[in-house]
């Protein structure tokens, strides 16, 4: 951490540890959370990791909080089991919603990557994604993204290939496709059509929260602090 030191004259209060790997191995990131510590007492941290690796690490997780673990990145992409096998996952919406559990009993906030659209999913695909949400509290989740976001063909991806032999086309190498074009399912297609069509607004809808939540914080009455909360927890539901 002294090139870190040296690099920013000590002025950081948070690392994220951009390494995929990281919390592979439990034991490692558990030593280097330990020396991060010692050289910059206070300092906390957040990373990146996979659902399964969540679950398997559980034991290190309690110590990695105590020593400034703040928040965790999971790539829970998806509620539904079809679409996890299509996206190459390796892991079950089962463990995925373990892995949510973990992070919620020892207080540890998530970092959610979700991909709620893809060209093969199904309405029942989009169902199970819902259930999964209200299920873990996923839809209190802010940001709100994750409701819109979709599969992207980027160049040089496997997926792409795999939508050109689907689609029965090349994509030009310049411009990533419409993501709607990509969908199959009419059904699909329509539910995408209506969540984009919302879209516009989630983002004052977010900063409304945000700020009700932000003004709960200031000296208020119990009575008008409930209040406030109430709207915070109403404008989340929505």
């Amino acid at each position: 951490f002294l090139e870190l030191d040296a690099r920013s004259g000590g002025k950081y209060e948070h690392i994220y540890f951009l390494d995929a790997n990281f919390f592979v191995n439990a034991r490692r990131a558990v030593a280097i959370a330990e020396a991060l510590q010692g050289a910059k007492p206070g300092t906390t941290f957040s990373f990146a990791t996979r659902a399964n690796q969540v679950v398997k690490g559980r034991p290190y997780l309690q110590r990695l909080r105590d020593l400034g673990l703040r928040s965790i990145e999971i790539g829970i992409e998806s509620g539904s089991d079809a679409a996890l096998v299509r996206f190459a996952k390796d892991v079950t919406a089962a463990q995925n919603g373990e892995a949510l559990n973990i992070l919620r009993e020892l207080g540890i906030k998530l970092g959610l990557d979700f991909i709620m659209f893809d060209a093969e999913a199904s309405v029942g695909d989009l169902r199970q994604n819902l259930e999964f949400f209200a299920g873990y509290d996923l839809d209190t989740h802010i940001p709100w993204e994750s409701y819109f976001n979709y599969m992207t063909p980027y160049l040089g991806t496997a997926i792409r290939g795999h939508y050109e032999r689907l689609l029965g086309t090349t994509f030009p190498i310049d411009t990533l496709p419409e993501p709607r074009s990509l969908i199959l399912d009419p059904g699909t297609r329509r539910i995408f059509d209506e969540f984009h069509r919302l879209c516009s607004t989630v983002g004052d809808m977010a900063t409304a929260v945000t700020t009700l939540e932000t003004v709960c914080l200031e000296p208020l009455s119990e009575r008008e602090r409930a209040r406030r909360l109430m709207n915070a927890v109403s404008l989340r539901r929505y």
